[in-house]
């Protein structure tokens, strides 16, 4: 999990948060978007999380260049992104 840690430019004008959980990675990890609360990820498959809570999926996957970036769907929409800071 720590390797989804950071901080994601998002192709709309905000950026998305992946951080441990109340600090500690075995509770989990919690995305946050900008001016959101976080929202607690659950765990569909090593790359796939979902946030029931607001209907969306989070897909984490390596670019080619090796960097992390994310995808959220939601609501028949994708937001890209990628890690800026990890």
């Amino acid at each position: 999990l720590d390797t989804y840690l950071g901080d994601y430019a998002l192709s709309i004008p905000m950026t998305a948060t992946v951080a441990a959980q109340d600090g500690a990675l075995d509770k989990g990890i919690t995305i946050q978007l900008t001016g959101q609360p976080p929202f607690a990820l659950e765990a569909s498959s090593d790359t796939e999380f979902a946030v029931p809570s607001v209907g969306a999926v989070i897909r984490f996957k390596p670019n080619d260049e090796g960097v992390m970036t994310l995808e959220i769907l939601q609501a028949g929409q994708v937001i890209k992104g990628e890690l800026t800071e990890g």
